[in-house]
């Protein structure tokens, strides 16, 4: 970004919109920079789970060994399949449990989403039997 362009965002919005909307192929911007980040939020997001493997046939399956907890296949699951339990009684004690992740096997479709999620690669996908 040059000088010219930092004084044209900071001094003339009005400016700077027409130029970014030139950049975007002059397509019409929302009122609010929110509106159009959710626009294409939801886009990305109906590509996204067009585009995965959708499968009835396979499951989401969790090495208990493997998952640390960090709950990421939570927040990355669009059909709350997913639920952090406790398997260790003990932990129960303590003021901070040590949870693992739980595949709702009723509601999980099989969209592979949680196996990206994972940074310990504790979850795969096994045929249903």
């Amino acid at each position: 970004m040059t000088s010219d362009d930092t004084a044209l965002f900071f001094h003339k919005p009005n400016k700077w919109l027409n130029r970014a909307k030139d950049v975007l192929n002059k397509e019409e911007l929302p009122s609010t920079g929110i509106e159009k980040a959710k626009d294409m939020f939801k886009g990305i997001r109906k590509q996204t789970l067009d585009s995965l493997p959708r499968g009835k046939d396979y499951l989401a399956l969790v090495d208990n060994e493997k998952c640390i907890g960090c709950t990421q296949c939570v927040y990355f699951c669009n059909f709350a399949s997913i639920d952090m339990i406790s398997w260790d009684l003990m932990a129960r004690t303590s003021q901070f449990e040590s949870k693992k992740a739980l595949i709702l096997e009723d509601t999980c479709t099989g969209c592979t989403l949680c196996v990206f999620a994972c940074p310990v690669e504790a979850i795969t996908m096994e045929a249903k039997t």
